[in-house]
């Protein structure tokens, strides 16, 4: 089935806009661009979109901003990162802010379109919220509220536990390095934090195992949540 959607597209970067949005109306979209976080914020206001599209650096208003100021009236639209800038550590602030996905710059144009097609669906054809994440047919997670639910059991995570699924979720399918996991979780990359890291992981391992479905992954140096 054809997915049809409008999204507002921020970013200042004229020559990435223009490939961005040709990619996007190849795909039989409607896009509205926006050079800053600003225009953005008029635009959203004169015309709501089925998904905002955004970097985080931008001037008059950056994407972080941008992104908490739509989640004060906005709860269910999906809010997807698209930087080739960002850090570990600025992309768990987007989440933290309301953001519902991350996927970086240079990543394949599908694999762009496949995670903008799923966030869509996610809160528009399945009903859900934006941050609500379902990793399988038993399993989900809602970064709000932080409650991880597995068929009739329902968890709050706290603290960092709840930051480091809501990373994998939002990244989920892809490798995400450890390193960058103690820098986001952390403020900096340091071996001191790997066996709390690694205790948090041990954690999440045993409130997923119930779910046969799921497996929280480490490869090469990395950790990914993978469907079984």
């Amino acid at each position: 089935m054809t997915v049809k959607m409008t999204i507002l597209l921020a970013e200042d970067d004229r020559m990435s806009a223009e490939a961005t949005r040709e990619l996007l109306e190849s795909q039989g979209w409607s896009t509205e661009w926006a050079s800053d976080g600003w225009k953005a914020w008029t635009l959203y206001q004169r015309r709501k979109p089925d998904l905002v599209l955004l970097d985080l650096d931008m001037p008059k208003v950056d994407g972080l901003t941008l992104i908490r100021q739509l989640r004060e009236t906005d709860k269910r639209t999906p809010i997807v990162l698209y930087s080739g800038k960002a850090g570990t550590a600025e992309e768990v602030k987007a989440l933290e802010a309301g953001a519902s996905d991350v996927v970086g710059k240079g990543a394949e144009p599908e694999v762009l379109i496949a995670r903008l097609k799923a966030a869509y669906k996610r809160c528009h054809a399945e009903g859900e919220e934006p941050h609500v994440y379902r990793l399988s047919a038993r399993t989900t997670y809602n970064s709000a509220s932080r409650r991880l639910r597995t068929g009739e059991e329902e968890t709050v995570l706290k603290g960092k536990e709840g930051t480091l699924l809501h990373t994998l979720c939002a990244r989920r399918g892809e490798a995400v390095p450890q390193e960058a996991l103690l820098k986001g979780l952390w403020g900096e990359s340091v071996l001191s934090k790997k066996h709390a890291l690694q205790n948090i992981i041990c954690g999440l391992r045993k409130k997923l195992e119930t779910d046969e479905g799921i497996a929280l992954i480490f490869r090469d140096g990395s950790y990914i949540i993978e469907a079984k």
